[in-house]
């Protein structure tokens, strides 16, 4: 038994450069951003970029990342204001063994969302949520190293508060990237 452990011990040893490596990417897309409050019939939705950097580490078919995402801003109507949002979260993704050019993935973060308010009358507004997504997508192996990503993903970014009143925030997010992986 013990030469057994030996021997597996070793072909881990041996394998784990080619399924363990870091990367580091950026994403970019299209997202609608959505402010909800229902007692104040306020359903209003803004389609806007986005644009995310990212680095992480692929351990198989398990790859973990730090992100950083800005959404362009938004106009508002009721109240009138401007909406920006940044969100800073860990993801997880699993995604198969590399056994053709092309590989599905899904995905799951959370993080914390830092929202800022400007509204057309007073003065601004900030606040700071928990946020959490999960989405899914195509990785297409362009090069050894490189990848170009294509996904979606809900992001619900929690319930800011402006002027006292509480929205629930979430975006719908549609983007391309390219990773690439020592």
């Amino acid at each position: 038994m013990t030469k057994i452990s030996l021997w597996a011990a070793l072909l881990i040893t041996v394998s784990l450069p080619s399924v363990a490596a870091p990367y580091f990417g950026v994403r970019g897309g299209i997202t609608e951003t959505r402010m909800e409050h229902k007692a104040a019939d306020v359903r209003e939705s803004e389609l806007d970029g986005m644009i995310s950097p990212y680095i992480g580490y692929r351990m198989g078919f398990l790859r973990v990342e730090a992100e950083y995402t800005y959404r362009a801003e938004g106009t508002y109507t009721k109240p009138a204001f401007d909406h920006t949002s940044q969100s800073v979260m860990g993801n997880m993704y699993l995604e198969p063994a590399y056994r053709s050019a092309v590989h599905p993935y899904i995905s799951a973060g959370a993080g914390v969302t830092f929202h800022k308010f400007d509204p057309v009358v007073g003065s601004s507004d900030e606040d700071n949520t928990f946020t959490w997504s999960v989405g899914a997508g195509l990785g297409v192996e362009l090069s050894h190293n490189l990848f170009m990503d294509f996904g979606y993903r809900f992001v619900d970014m929690g319930k800011p508060k402006f002027e006292e009143v509480e929205y629930d925030a979430w975006s719908n997010e549609g983007y391309i990237g390219l990773r690439f992986q020592f």
